[in-house]
């Protein structure tokens, strides 16, 4: 057991909450049993677990158990120094320190090449800070059925400890994508996607009256600022929610949420 936080293992494995280590290192820290074994059902690399039995629950344990007879370190840490790593509280006493999966575009194209039955559907976010909104988008999107989640420019890392905690571990079975609006934009136009932006717009159309059907890539931008005039300028459609009280928006997540939904409604089949 270690039982220093000078420890200089465990100096480096701290040292993964900084979004500027973890890029560096190609490396993330995921922490809780549901997010790891989320992880593990994906393939996603597990270099090492760290974990304090002082904090395990029945479901921590049980994860623990089937890591162990795996060729994953382990390694057990005192309760002080488990909160050294942790960001979260305590977090089911397991964290685990993995290989930072692909977002590149590749991801996008592949799935374009690959063909299948299913029309994709992207929902494209710019200058959404708040990892906790990112992992919302992605955890509600992805239970929609949506086929990517693609984060242009980001100012928030796609795989930080709050963003795989508010996605509860959704960003691991999505597709989640990063790349540049200038790509972004090539590749939609390469496959003939309609792009719809939402946007409060004299030039907005109800979100329900336009067809989704199509693929279709759907942009939501930041809070504060909304789309960016290049995408307002490339959207062939702009497009919002109907607003019946004080308000004249909601929240980035919850819009990305409606939208999902709505596109998994119209491709439902009839009757």
């Amino acid at each position: 057991m270690i039982t220093s936080v000078r420890n200089e293992h465990i100096r480096a494995i701290a040292e993964l909450r900084e979004t500027k280590v973890r890029r560096d290192r190609g490396q993330i820290l995921i922490e809780g049993a549901r997010e790891i074994a989320r992880a593990t059902q994906r393939q996603v690399s597990l270099v090492e677990i760290v974990f304090c039995a002082d904090f395990l629950n029945a479901n921590s344990r049980e994860l623990l158990e089937i890591l162990r007879q795996t060729n994953i370190a382990a390694t057990e840490v005192a309760a002080h120094v488990f909160e050294k790593i942790a960001l979260r509280e305590r977090v089911d006493g397991i964290v685990a320190v993995a290989k930072r999966p692909d977002t590149s575009l590749a991801k996008l194209t592949a799935s374009l090449s690959a063909g299948g039955t299913t029309t994709p559907c992207w929902i494209a976010v710019e200058a959404v800070e708040k990892p906790g909104n990112l992992g919302a988008i992605i955890r509600s999107t992805d239970g929609a059925g949506t086929s990517a989640v693609v984060v242009l420019d980001p100012a928030v890392d796609v795989f930080s400890p709050n963003v795989i905690r508010a996605s509860i571990g959704a960003c691991f079975h999505a597709t989640v994508v990063e790349c540049t609006a200038d790509d972004l934009l090539q590749l939609a136009r390469k496959h003939n996607m309609q792009i719809l932006g939402a946007a409060l717009s004299p030039t907005a159309v109800d979100y329900s009256k336009v067809d989704m059907r199509p693929p279709t890539l759907i942009l939501l931008g930041s809070e504060a600022h909304g789309l960016s005039p290049f995408w307002l300028e490339s959207c062939d459609q702009l497009i919002c929610l109907p607003m019946r009280g004080i308000g004249d928006s909601l929240n980035v997540s919850v819009t990305a949420g409606i939208l999902a939904y709505e596109v998994s409604r119209q491709r439902q089949p009839r009757g």
